[in-house]
């Protein structure tokens, strides 16, 4: 239990992180993350938003659809599709 709320508080700094601009910290954060049991279609779609946060469009799109791969939902195909459209504007 201990280690779900451990992993919980991390993946929700790595999203602080990301949308107060501080992508070298969440990518530090998304490192540990394998080591907290968080799933690693959970972990890609993190590793995504921090690269489409740092503009790295391409990079975004390959942690989406990673974990489209493994776990496909409509806000992946969302995520997924503005990346596409910001690499091509």
């Amino acid at each position: 239990m201990r280690m779900m709320i451990v992993a919980a508080a991390a993946v929700l700094l790595v999203a602080l992180n990301v949308r107060s601009g501080r992508t070298a910290e969440a990518r530090e954060l998304i490192g540990k993350l394998p080591e907290l049991g968080v799933p690693s279609f959970a972990i890609n779609e993190l590793q995504g938003d921090v690269e489409l946060s740092a503009r790295r469009y391409a990079d975004a799109v390959n942690s989406y659809e990673k974990a489209t791969r493994e776990r496909p939902t409509s806000l992946l195909a969302i995520k997924t599709f503005r990346a596409l459209q910001a690499a091509r504007a």
